[in-house]
């Protein structure tokens, strides 16, 4: 079964696009860098304490359209998004979890703008960003070491 934004809602991942061994020396960063991404973009849609189509629609776009993301496919990273999500809105301990994995990356400057990117379009998603959402851009920049 698929949502609005067609992703599966049993969670079933899509994996690596072309498994080559090309791919397979930056598989670590490039998980790291979903992973990252995956958290900023579920913070900020979650700053107003829900998630809506708009959001998982910009993430999956997001998603395709990166060079940096290309390598995964989209239901991977909404898969991901979707964990994250949970566990920010389930645990207590899922928001500081979620930012340890966006600043996983702090240290690699196009990582950490890509990041950045995505989740500067996840705040503007579904319309103009709120003040929620920019608090949660300024401290994502922070955790970035990036200037907001």
């Amino acid at each position: 079964m698929r949502d609005d934004a067609g992703w599966d809602a049993d969670g079933r991942s899509g994996g690596l696009k072309g498994q080559g061994s090309s791919l397979s020396s930056l598989r670590f960063y490039d998980r790291t860098l979903l992973d990252a991404v995956t958290a900023a973009a579920a913070l900020v849609a979650l700053a107003d304490q829900r998630v809506c189509g708009a959001e998982k629609v910009c993430l999956t776009a997001t998603t395709r359209s990166c060079d940096a993301l290309r390598a995964f496919d989209a239901l991977e990273a909404a898969t991901q998004f979707q964990r994250h999500a949970q566990t920010i809105l389930a645990a207590p301990w899922g928001r500081g979890e979620a930012l340890e994995r966006v600043a996983a990356v702090a240290h690699l400057p196009h990582a950490a703008a890509t990041v950045l990117t995505v989740a500067r379009a996840m705040a503007h998603a579904d319309g103009p960003a709120g003040t929620a959402e920019e608090l949660v851009l300024a401290e994502l920049a922070a955790v970035l070491g990036i200037d907001a």
